[in-house]
């Protein structure tokens, strides 16, 4: 009996000491491994200083659109092999869908009420917004398509197509996409033998004469670079006017052309012009010099506004400049060491501040995240990473005013800011 007493006895102090030889529990941190208090926890929603409310993984890739509705974000994701389109709830990052197919590219997507469209040279297909479930995928025409891209004018989808000696701005309603109609067409001929291309379209509506103006260019590469600005009266089916040669270098920015306040904004290699939609004439231009002997080179930037559309703040090539819209001049100029020459690059205007990012080139800088007021280029903020181990900001802005977030890509990841306080 005394035997199995002092055994116990023994086996009791074993299990003590056991006990004490365990590591403590860590008092200072609730959120570590080995917290003493774990439903203590807040975790740190912060992101370069900002607070964050969600954070969701995406695949990688050049990031090509971005676009917000009531409910979701699309993006149009460029890989290494293919694209992707997908669609997230604004709420909580979760992805509602996402979608491809065999083209292995898309130029650009639209969206229209409950659609998204999308373009790869001849074939144009739509997808259910809510459910990425591809509605139609048609080919436009057995004729050479010159682009990837078109736009949603209203009720209507416009892209190019042509052989190489003729160009036709051609559309179709949103909701067909099979029967197609010619808008306006320009031959080789009529522009002194250049190839021609018709590209950039928007939509002004005469106020007066409730004509509907299409605004594009002839935007031509062979055999020398020549830019035409056009405007086509598309319910009197003429030609309203017709600049032809009009910039110096042969060059201009691509995308669609800006119109604001009844102007229209021409983007060539280094000058800026603003023209009069219903006359054609000339309100202004700057005056810079030629780009590449210490001027600007305007010709793949982008254009934003402020609520009353009277600054106007346009990327050009390493730095940031504004305007007064109405009249050119120039308010500031920042020409920054950070802001860098690149066509990935872009801007959101919301409560007179530009929000904006570029991506970085992996070697010598990094891809920052600004925040920088309209009326007097103060910048707010810059915020940045460590582009060798954590990446580059790299995608639209967004801003949702509603919950007061706006919404951008780092690296692989698709997140969603609260708004500063003193940004709303």
């Amino acid at each position: 009996m005394t035997f199995y007493i002092i055994t116990l006895i023994l086996a009791i102090t074993s299990c003590n000491e056991a006990i004490d030889d365990l590591p403590p529990c860590n008092e200072a941190n609730p959120c570590a491994n080995n917290a003493c208090e774990p439903e203590n926890c807040v975790e740190d929603t912060t992101f370069v200083g900002l607070d964050t409310l969600w954070k969701t993984d995406m695949e990688g890739g050049n990031i090509k659109d971005m676009y917000i509705d009531d409910e979701s974000i699309y993006v149009n994701v460029l890989t290494n092999n293919s694209f992707y389109i997908a669609s997230y709830s604004r709420s909580t990052g979760d992805l509602n869908w996402r979608y491809s197919n065999e083209l292995g590219y898309v130029g650009t997507i639209n969206l229209y009420e409950g659609l998204i469209i999308g373009q790869t040279w001849n074939n144009v297909f739509s997808l259910n917004k809510k459910t990425g479930e591809e509605i139609k995928k048609v080919s436009i025409s057995n004729i050479t398509a010159k682009t990837s891209e078109g736009y949603v004018l209203k009720d209507y989808y416009y892209t190019t197509r042509g052989p190489r000696n003729r160009s036709s701005c051609i559309r179709s309603h949103v909701n067909d996409l099979e029967n197609w109609e010619e808008v306006y067409q320009i031959t080789q001929a009529e522009i002194d033998g250049f190839e021609p291309n018709t590209v950039s379209y928007n939509l002004w509506d005469n106020p007066e004469t409730r004509d509907e103006i299409l605004v594009f260019q002839h935007r031509m590469a062979f055999p020398d670079g020549r830019i035409d600005l056009m405007a086509y009266n598309m319910t009197a089916d003429s030609v309203l006017w017709w600049h032809k040669d009009i910039d110096e270098g042969g060059n201009s920015n691509q995308r669609q052309i800006t119109l604001s306040q009844g102007r229209a904004y021409f983007q060539g290699t280094s000058k800026l012009r603003c023209f009069d939609i219903a006359s054609g004439d000339l309100i202004w231009e700057t005056n810079y010099g030629p780009w590449n002997q210490g001027g600007k080179f305007f010709a793949a930037g982008s254009i934003v506004f402020t609520a009353s559309k009277e600054i106007m703040v346009i990327k050009y090539a390493t730095g940031l400049l504004a305007l007064n819209a109405l009249t050119g001049q120039q308010l500031w100029d920042k020409n920054d060491d950070d802001i860098h020459n690149t066509i990935n690059f872009w801007m959101t205007m919301y409560n007179d501040i530009v929000f904006f990012t570029h991506v970085g080139n992996g070697l010598t800088y990094n891809g920052p995240l600004w925040a920088i007021r309209a009326s007097d280029g103060e910048e707010i903020w810059m915020k940045s990473t460590d582009f060798v181990t954590t990446g580059n900001f790299n995608g639209p802005v967004l801003i949702d005013e509603e919950r007061l977030l706006f919404y951008t890509r780092h690296e692989g990841n698709l997140i969603a800011f609260r708004m500063p306080e003193d940004m709303y």
